[in-house]
């Protein structure tokens, strides 16, 4: 990994900021997907929490690229220009091994071997450039946002095609030795896809009074996919939409504000229907009502909010299914769907050498017909943490501790007669932090998570069922320049 900036003065004014990101990952005996956790009679299969279903040859190399640029400029009376520019290059190179079916339970057996070698390259540019600045308008002060942007991304894909694979044997006694597959010297172009967006927004900050203060924007925007996929065929995607917004904030005090939104939702996705083409953009809208809070002088912050959120074309796994590669899940569009939800929220410094955070969420998503939407997600989260300086002459010391709490969730997973349902019930997990600081540039810190080891799944919307890291160390060394 290589990380960069360089920041210039152009003028007296005008400054510069350049940099480039630079990383390289070689991981080995990666697993693809998930693997099965049922027998072919339907019972369930419990491996071990270090279980992989990797092979042994398998990697999936990536590297990315990121050269990025911030041009500054601000006005004499307030005004601001600015424009981000950035150029990500995306290459990946991965061999992959992955197994579907279920097994038999006295033999290990019946389980379908697949092996995926492939190539990718990715570039994608972007550009912001917007001004924002205050103007003066019925005798009150106001500030004024306007902007525009752009952006493309472009994708290839290369497949080497293999043979016909070896058996798999027992795959209750998987140890990831697995010969090497026969693939094709000659590698064939299965994707070629473009993703162009452009956009332009305004928004106002309006002081209608000195305690109410009127927020207003729209945003216009455009998202178009060609894309030309081997095994899907060619598809054409164009959408447009404008997107407006409005909120209102009241001072009900020097501590408190009360506030109000509205906004339209306009969410272009790279979701796919099993015939291979995109699902239309989500659309919808989502209003909020809270309470915000500043004390200790703007050091502690806190916040109540309580929103519900409408939304169509809305991606939900299509159990069992997959796109025409026969690899990729596939998804079906749910309309109708609401969410509806509070978030409770306090961060800060309660003192010079103490700081803390709390936060607590519930939501709920249902479909038309009222039935639960994404059940793997956790409808309830609660996190806490704290660190603290340790004073006199432990002072270079810092140490901290917290806790992450998720209420029970349940996902269908794919099984022998068709999507059977698998609970995971809560989960507490707590962590823990201690950093020293050499000086003020350099610092060593280690970090450790789960400390009581629990187990338990991570369950995902692409009917994968695995079993999340159990206890964790890393120590890190970090140096400013």
């Amino acid at each position: 990994m290589l990380y960069g900036v360089v920041d210039a003065d152009l003028g007296a004014a005008t400054t510069l900021s350049v940099g480039y990101d630079y990383q390289k990952n070689r991981p080995k005996g990666v697993t693809w997907g998930s693997y099965p956790v049922f027998y072919d009679e339907g019972s369930f299969l419990e491996w071990p929490r270090g279980f992989s279903s990797a092979a042994d040859w398998s990697y999936w190399n990536t590297t990315t690229a990121t050269a990025f640029a911030d041009l500054k400029h601000p006005f004499g009376n307030g005004w601001l220009l600015r424009a981000l520019a950035s150029h990500r290059a995306t290459d990946g190179d991965m061999a992959l091994f992955y197994v579907y079916g279920f097994p038999n339970r006295a033999t290990g057996e019946t389980l379908v071997p697949s092996a995926y070698r492939s190539r990718d390259r990715g570039r994608q540019n972007m550009l912001d450039v917007y001004a924002s600045g205050p103007f003066q308008a019925w005798g009150r002060e106001h500030e004024l946002v306007l902007g525009l942007s752009g952006s493309r991304y472009a994708r290839r894909a290369w497949l080497n095609a293999t043979e016909t694979l070896a058996p798999i044997g027992d795959f209750l006694q998987w140890d990831g030795r697995y010969p090497y597959p026969q693939f094709a010297a000659e590698a064939d172009k299965v994707t070629d896809l473009r993703t162009d967006q452009q956009g332009a927004y305004a928004a106002a900050r309006l002081s209608l009074a000195e305690p109410l203060t009127l927020v207003v924007g729209a945003r216009y925007s455009r998202w178009k996919n060609d894309t030309d996929d081997l095994y899907s065929g060619v598809f054409r995607h164009d959408h447009r939409k404008t997107v407006p917004y409005a909120g209102l904030i009241y001072a009900i005090t020097p501590v408190y504000s009360a506030f109000v939104s509205y906004t339209e939702i306009f969410d272009p996705q790279d979701n796919r229907r099993r015939d291979g083409s995109f699902l239309d953009p989500v659309l919808g809208s989502s209003r909020e009502i809270g309470l915000k809070g500043r004390h200790l002088d703007g050091r502690l912050n806190t916040a109540l909010v309580l929103f519900d959120t409408r939304q169509d074309h809305v991606a939900e796994a299509d159990i069992g299914k997959t796109l025409p590669d026969g690899l990729t899940q596939a998804y079906v569009a749910v309309d109708g769907t609401r969410s509806r939800g509070v978030e409770l929220d306090a961060s800060g410094e309660l003192s010079e050498d103490w700081s803390a955070s709390f936060g607590w969420s519930h939501f709920e998503l249902e479909g038309p017909d009222g039935a639960d939407l994404r059940t793997a997600l956790p409808r309830t989260l609660v996190r806490v943490f704290s660190t603290y300086r340790l004073p006199g002459a432990w002072n270079r010391l810092s140490v901290g501790g917290g806790a992450n709490w998720q209420s029970a969730s349940h996902a269908a997973v794919d099984g022998p007669n068709g999507p059977q349902r698998v609970d995971q019930a809560s989960v507490t997990l707590l962590g823990a932090m201690a950093r020293y600081a050499f000086n003020a540039q350099a610092a060593l810190q280690l970090n450790a998570n789960n400390l009581l080891d629990r187990k338990y799944f991570v369950l995902d919307a692409y009917s994968n069922l695995y079993y999340a890291p159990g206890r964790t160390a890393t120590l890190s060394f970090s140096y400013r320049f």
